[in-house]
């Protein structure tokens, strides 16, 4: 009986074994990386520690570390349920420029590089375009006359700092409280085509 029984696990351990050598183990290749040069280095520099090494498990610390930022953020937006977006709403560009009316303080103006000239009269509940047909809605600079509060002027422009430059038309004039705004043509100069200031 135990003889019978040593013979079948002996055949079990060397059938095992015969099985598992038998099977082909195959070595994951490493990356073709030639199509991405340097995207391996820099992820690796990004990633590793200070040899380049990417510690085993960071994947899943960074998960941890995630899941805890996502329950402080949770934390904190349980605290801003009261909170109104008033805009301007879905507007394209960048806010280069806000001002605040001289003659009035609840009236603001803010100049964006792809939305034009918007203006608030309510402190900014809420905000109606200006220029959303001028020549350019390139608006990166706004200033008011401090001699004569309706007179406006805006630059346009954005040479750099931006993906795809985007080039100026000049200045532009208001003389009604910036309810309009003209071309000053002899501002359409190379020198005047990206103004920030």
């Amino acid at each position: 009986m135990y003889k019978k029984l040593g013979i079948g696990i002996t055949l079990l351990i060397v059938g095992s074994f015969a099985v598992w050598f038998g099977l082909e183990h195959k070595v994951a290749p490493e990356p073709d990386m030639s199509q991405h040069p340097g995207w391996f280095d820099q992820y690796r520099e990004l990633k590793g520690d200070k040899n380049g090494n990417i510690p085993p498990g960071i994947a899943i610390k960074w998960y941890k570390a995630d899941q805890a930022n996502n329950a402080f953020y949770k934390k904190a937006q349980d605290n801003l349920e009261n909170i109104k977006e008033v805009g301007p709403f879905n507007v394209g560009g960048r806010t280069r420029s806000i001002l605040v009316d001289y003659s009035n303080p609840n009236r603001f103006l803010c100049a964006g590089v792809s939305g034009g000239i918007w203006i608030s009269d309510n402190a900014g509940s809420s905000w109606d375009n200006v220029n959303d047909y001028a020549p350019t809605l390139s608006a990166t600079s706004m200033t008011q006359s401090p001699f004569n509060h309706d007179i406006f002027y805006y630059g346009t422009g954005e040479p750099m700092g931006n993906s795809a430059d985007l080039g100026g038309l000049g200045l532009f004039k208001s003389e009604d409280g910036a309810t309009s705004f003209a071309h000053l043509e002899h501002t359409m100069t190379t020198a005047l085509t990206g103004i920030w200031d």
